[in-house]
C-alpha cells in the first residue's frame, strides 16, 4: 500500500516546518492514497479542508462547460449579453466572450485588489467592489489577441453563471458538478461542510470572495477526485490548447480552459503527453493539481505556506514514487548539458512587478533590480535568463519551475513615437499615497495593499522610457513596481504587453481624482490619499461620517496611543515608507509610534477618543492596548 509512503512524505515536510499539509492520489478512477500531516493541537486528517486558490479556475471552467452542454450558452457567447451590470468605459469590453475569460485572453486588467481576501465572508461587498473596479478600468489589449494570466475573467464568468441560472454560484456548482461527482467536502465561502477548515498558525480564517478565480475550499481527496474527471485521453475543450499568442509564447499557447498548462513538462519526470497542471496560491496556502491522462493519475496537494514547499515539485515526486510502486518508471534520464550563455541585450526592462537592468560582463551578464533604496543585485549571473525578440520589444525571460516566464520587457523602436508633453504627473514624482477606502475585514490590507509611492525610472535612456512612471505598491516584506504612461494630468495608459503567466499580468492604469481639494489615487479598485494632506495626530476625537473612508494621520516617533473605539474599528500603523509595523487584527501589543502614519479602518461611521502622548524616559517601549 502506498498509503504509508505518502504519510511518511508528508510527515517529513511537517517535521521540517509548517502548520499542515495534505495530499491525495486518484488512480484509474479510484482513490489510491490520501493523507495529511501537522495540524497542531488537533492532529491533521485527510478530511481537513484547504483553500486551494486558483485551482478553483478549473471548477469555474467546468461549470461554464456544463452550461454549454445544457445549450444555455456557447463558449463564444459575449459576457455582456448575459451580464448587464458588467460595463466599462473602454467599449471593447463588449467583445469579451466566455472562452476569452477562461483562456486568459480577455484583455481585462488582471486582479481587483479590494475585498477579495476576507476575515469574514462579504460576498455582496466584493461583488459591488468588483464591478466598480472594472467600470473604472481600461482593457490592456483587444479581447482575444493574446493570453496573459488573469483572475478577473473567472470572477466575471462566475457572476455570469449566477445571472444565467438564477442560483448562487456555489449552488449551481454543487448541483451541476459536485453532487454528481460525490465531492461532499468541496464548496465556497461559508458553506457548512464536513471537515476541519485549515488555517496557518497565527493567522485568522481566510475567506475568498473571488469564487470563480480562487474561492474553492475542499479536502484533497475530493480535489484529486475532481481532477480524475480529466485523467482520460480526450479532445475535451477544457484540456486542449486554448491560449492565444502573437509571439509563439508556449506558456500562452498551452493554456487550457482554467488549466495553467495542458502540456506539463517537469525537469525530472515524464508523465506523458497532455499532462495537465494547475497551481493555486492564497495568502496562507500553496496548492497544485497534476493530472496525467497517460497513467489515469490525478494528484492533489495543498499546504500552508509556512511549510515552504513548492507544490508542483512535491506532487511530481509523489506521482513518480506512486507509479514506481505500480511498476512504471517515469524518471527522465539526466543528460549532461553545458549552459549556453545567451547574447546579452543590455538595457532597462520593465515588468509587472519591477524594473530591471541587464549589464554585460566579460563572460556573462548580471541582472539588477530597481528598489525604493536604489539599484540592487537581482541575479549575479545570466544562467536562468534568456531573451526573446519580438516586434517592438525584447522580453527578458526567466526560468522558473521548468518554464520560461516573461519577467520584463525592453522597448524597441519607440523613439519614433511623439514625446509626451510634461504633465501634472511630473509634480507627483516622489509623492506617497496611503490606503483610504479600506475595510477592516479585508485581509489584503496590511499585506499587499498599504500605500503607493511614485518614482521615475533611473538611468532611462530613450525619451519614451523617460516618460514612464513607476507606481511602487508597498507590500509586507517587499514592494511591486508597476509602470504606466501619463495620459494628461490625471490619467495613465498601459505600457506593457508581455504574454504568459507574468508578462503584463495584474497591471492597471492608475488615475487621480480630486476630493475636497485633495488628490486621491485610484489603482486596482483601491483608493489612496495623498499623505501630504494628512494632519498630525493629537489627543482628539476621531470621527468618520462615511463608511470605509478611513481617517488617517501623520505620527511622530516615540508616542503612546490609546483609543476608546467601537469593536469594528481596526487600527494600522505604517512607517514613513508606508510599510505596516502594527496591525490590530493580528498584533495584541501597541508599539511606540514611529515617524509615519496611523489609519483607522471601519465598515461604518464611528467616533473614537484617542490619547496621543509622548513617551517618557524609562517607560516601556511597548504596552498592551485597552
Amino acid at each position: 500500500m502506498f498509503q504509508e509512503q505518502l504519510q511518511q512524505i508528508l510527515d517529513d515536510i511537517i517535521n521540517r516546518s509548517g502548520t499542515e499539509v495534505s495530499a491525495a492520489i486518484y488512480y484509474r478512477g479510484k482513490c489510491a492514497a490520501a493523507a495529511a500531516a501537522g495540524g497542531g493541537d488537533v492532529r491533521a486528517k485527510a478530511t481537513d479542508r484547504f483553500n486551494i486558490g486558483s485551482i478553483s479556475k478549473i471548477y469555474c471552467a467546468a461549470a461554464v462547460m456544463k452550461l454549454v452542454e445544457e445549450k444555455r450558452i456557447t463558449l463564444d457567447t459575449k459576457i455582456c449579453q448575459v451580464l448587464p451590470q458588467f460595463q466599462m468605459a473602454d467599449r471593447r469590453y463588449r467583445d469579451i466572450t466566455f472562452r476569452m475569460c477562461l483562456n486568459h485572453s480577455s484583455g481585462l486588467p488582471g486582479t481587483g485588489m479590494r475585498l477579495a481576501f476576507q476575515a469574514e465572508f462579504l460576498y455582496d461587498e466584493f461583488k459591488e467592489a468588483f464591478f466598480d473596479y472594472l467600470s473604472r478600468g481600461k482593457l490592456k489589449a483587444d479581447p482575444g489577441s493574446f493570453s496573459v494570466y488573469c483572475n478577473d475573467g473567472f470572477d466575471l464568468a462566475a457572476f455570469a453563471i449566477e445571472e444565467i441560472t438564477g442560483r448562487s454560484y456555489s449552488s449551481y456548482l454543487r448541483r451541476a458538478i459536485l453532487e454528481p461527482l460525490g465531492a461532499g467536502s468541496t464548496g465556497c465561502g461559508i458553506e457548512v461542510l464536513p471537515g476541519k477548515l485549515v488555517r496557518q498558525n497565527g493567522c485568522p480564517l481566510e475567506y475568498l470572495a473571488c469564487l470563480g478565480s480562487g474561492g474553492i475550499v475542499t479536502n484533497l481527496t475530493d480535489c484529486a477526485k475532481f481532477g480524475a474527471m480529466f485523467a482520460v485521453e480526450s479532445s475535451s475543450q477544457m484540456t486542449c490548447p486554448q491560449g492565444k499568442s502573437r509571439t509563439g509564447n508556449t506558456q500562452s499557447l498551452y493554456y487550457g480552459l482554467g488549466w495553467d498548462t495542458v502540456s506539463l513538462s517537469t525537469e525530472h519526470y515524464d508523465f506523458g503527453p497532455g499532462t495537465l497542471g494547475k497551481s493555486g496560491g492564497t495568502s496562507q496556502f500553496a496548492s497544485y493539481l497534476l493530472v496525467s491522462p497517460r497513467y489515469e493519475l490525478s494528484i492533489g496537494i495543498s499546504a500552508t505556506k509556512d511549510t515552504g514547499i513548492v507544490p508542483l515539485e512535491v506532487a511530481s515526486e509523489i506521482g513518480a514514487a506512486f507509479l514506481k510502486s505500480e511498476g512504471a518508471d517515469i524518471v527522465k534520464p539526466q543528460m549532461p548539458s553545458e549552459h549556453v550563455r545567451p547574447r546579452a541585450m543590455d538595457g532597462l526592462y520593465f515588468g509587472n512587478r519591477g524594473l530591471y537592468r541587464v549589464c554585460s560582463r566579460e563572460m556573462d551578464f548580471a541582472v539588477d533590480e530597481f528598489t525604493p533604496d536604489g539599484w540592487k543585485k537581482f541575479a549575479e549571473t545570466g544562467e536562468d535568463f534568456s531573451f526573446q525578440e519580438r516586434e517592438g520589444a525584447v522580453d527578458l525571460m526567466m526560468r522558473w519551475q521548468g518554464a520560461d516566464l516573461v519577467l520584463a520587457q525592453k522597448f524597441e523602436s519607440k523613439e519614433t513615437l511623439p514625446v509626451r508633453k510634461k504633465t501634472a504627473w511630473e509634480q507627483r514624482i516622489g509623492k506617497s499615497y496611503l490606503i483610504y477606502n479600506g475595510h477592516p475585514d479585508d485581509l489584503d490590507i496590511g499585506d499587499m495593499v498599504n500605500g503607493i509611492t511614485i518614482y521615475r525610472p533611473e538611468t532611462a535612456e530613450s525619451e519614451f522610457e523617460k516618460n514612464i512612471i513607476l507606481f511602487c505598491a508597498k507590500e509586507e516584506g517587499g514592494f511591486r513596481m508597476m509602470p504606466a504612461m501619463p495620459a494628461g494630468d490625471f490619467e495613465t495608459d498601459y505600457v506593457l504587453d508581455g504574454e504568459g503567466g507574468s508578462g503584463c499580468r495584474d497591471t492597471f492604469t492608475p488615475f487621480v481624482e480630486i476630493e475636497s481639494g485633495i488628490e486621491i489615487l485610484y489603482d486596482c479598485g483601491v483608493r489612496y490619499i495623498d499623505t501630504d494632506s494628512l494632519p498630525k495626530l493629537a489627543s482628539q476625537t476621531v470621527t468618520s461620517r462615511e463608511p470605509q473612508k478611513n481617517p488617517a494621520f501623520r505620527t511622530d516617533a516615540g508616542y503612546r496611543i490609546t483609543a476608546c473605539k467601537p469593536q469594528h474599528v481596526k487600527i494600522l500603523l505604517f512607517d514613513e515608507d508606508l510599510y505596516p509595523y502594527y496591525d490590530e487584527r493580528r498584533d495584541c501589543v501597541f508599539p511606540m509610534t514611529k515617524k509615519g502614519y496611523i489609519v483607522f479602518l471601519a465598515k461604518e461611521p464611528f467616533s473614537a477618543e484617542v490619547s496621543y502622548e509622548q513617551n517618557e524616559i524609562g517607560e516601556e517601549d511597548e504596552y498592551r492596548s485597552n
